[in-house]
């Protein structure tokens, strides 16, 4: 148990873990150092939980992709699914670590090519 003298740590604890937390939320602009590109078939296309945040899945991986505020550039998600769904895609990610991706399970995507077109780019 914490004696009550203690507890003056915790505030002191949470004000140095805060802004560590808060500086691995951010997503640094790709280069050659943290871009990955995975060649799969899209398993999966759906809404995410963020605002306008769509999330991918491909046959092989054990991540999930997001495109965050996606939504936001592309009008229909059903068209987007229809064109990327069980056919061959290449996927941009960004690698970077995070505080809250501990596990590196989810991944910032940022270009999406098919058959040499870009089908979707972020404005990063």
């Amino acid at each position: 148990m914490f004696k009550k003298k203690h507890y003056i740590y915790l505030p002191i604890i949470f004000c140095l873990i805060l802004p560590v937390g808060l500086f691995s939320l951010r997503v640094p602009a790709p280069d050659k150092q943290n871009t990955r590109i995975i060649h799969s078939q899209v398993k999966e296309v759906l809404k995410g939980e963020g605002k306008n945040d769509i999330v991918l899945k491909l046959r092989g991986e054990n991540m999930h992709l997001y495109l965050n505020r996606a939504l936001e550039q592309i009008s229909d998600l059903d068209s987007f699914r229809k064109e990327l769904l069980n056919k061959k895609a290449k996927v941009y990610y960004i690698e970077h670590a995070s505080l809250f991706d501990v596990f590196g399970k989810t991944r910032h995507v940022y270009r999406i090519d098919q058959n040499d077109r870009i089908l979707y780019n972020e404005e990063l």
